[in-house]
């Protein structure tokens, strides 16, 4: 789903993965130094220790990108949902991992989202940059899906 209101840039993509591979999706997240492992836009993070808590500050480094950007965690649900949200020049950056327990018990929807709202300044941020946060969540739910299911680290 994307959608623009606004200058404002929503999208999220989800898939649906068996209820045994949740806690490998969780312990992925945690995993900050093994972020790039399963989200190929980053070369890495810089983190000072491994762990989601609320109000933790740390940094991504971006592939290719313009160096490190630092990011606060926002919310926290332990076990199901975090945001980070990074505060750039050009504008405001928010990140949703969430996994969601089916009706039936037996699947888990693991959704990414992102919210990009752009600086003060109100200009749009840029289509490529746009194009290129959607390309990169849905590659990365598709790497972390498969991961998890493989229970396997990725290569």
């Amino acid at each position: 789903m994307t959608t623009a209101n606004g200058n404002a840039f929503i999208f999220n993509h989800s898939v649906e993965i068996p209820v045994t591979a949740a806690p490998h999706v969780w312990a992925a997240w945690n995993e900050l130094a093994n972020w790039h492992r399963w989200d190929a836009s980053l070369r890495g993070t810089d983190a000072a220790e491994n762990g989601l808590v609320l109000g933790k500050r740390f940094a991504v480094l971006p592939n290719g990108g313009p160096g490190a950007i630092a990011v606060n965690v926002t919310a926290l649900v332990e076990g199901s949902h975090f945001t980070t949200t990074a505060n750039s020049p050009m504008g405001l950056l928010s990140f949703g991992h969430t996994l969601t327990l089916s009706e039936d018990r037996q699947s888990v929807q693991l959704l990414h989202s992102i919210c990009a709202i752009p600086g003060e300044n109100g200009s749009a941020l840029p289509p490529p940059l746009l194009q290129k946060l959607r390309a990169d969540v849905i590659d990365s739910v598709q790497r972390l899906a498969a991961f998890a299911v493989q229970e396997e680290p990725l290569a």
